[in-house]
């Protein structure tokens, strides 16, 4: 079963039939987008939605439990996209009725290679140095802790193999 086919039998070509866009490249794109987001980069509570006055996917999650909803574009490395277009998408997509400050581009090859682009309504702010810190020192106590987990997972494995090895042998 090709790559492409295997996207069409997932449970979500189904849900995006739903909302009566015909648009089979970018459904193709949302479906890996949203495997991305839930299976690599562990995102919570994503959701598809479509906008028929551009005909087009979207979806919403939130990158962590407690971090605020956004909104993903998915779209090809081979489209074309000028600032009127991004302006575009900025004031028609709407999640739940409400404005859009926001969205990431979620632009996908064809080896399925996929870059995020966060762009905003305006200029945004950067993160006081605090803020950066936190965030630094909150990762790494996140990685920190997989390697930790990680490693304590490796040693049972060598533990118990190493017991059956001893009782086979004995």
């Amino acid at each position: 079963m090709s790559e492409k086919e295997s996207l069409h039998c997932h449970f979500l070509s189904a849900e995006l039939n739903e909302y009566g866009i015909d648009n089979p490249t970018q459904m193709d794109l949302t479906i890996l987008v949203y495997l991305n987001l839930c299976e690599v980069r562990g995102w919570w509570n994503v959701k598809t939605h479509g906008c028929h006055e551009m005909n087009i996917f979207f979806l919403s999650g939130q990158s962590s439990k407690s971090s605020p909803r956004e909104i993903i574009l998915p779209i090809s490395s081979t489209s074309s996209l000028s600032p009127a277009d991004i302006q575009q998408y900025l004031q028609i997509i709407k999640v739940d009725n409400s404005p859009t400050k926001g969205l990431i581009l979620a632009v996908c090859d064809t080896d399925s290679t996929m870059v995020f682009y966060k762009v905003t309504d305006g200029l945004v702010p950067p993160e006081s140095p605090e803020e950066s810190e936190q965030k630094k020192e909150k990762q790494s106590k996140k990685i920190k802790m997989r390697r930790n987990h990680l490693s304590h997972q490796t040693q049972l494995y060598l533990e118990t193999n190493w017991k059956q090895n001893e009782k086979q042998s004995g």
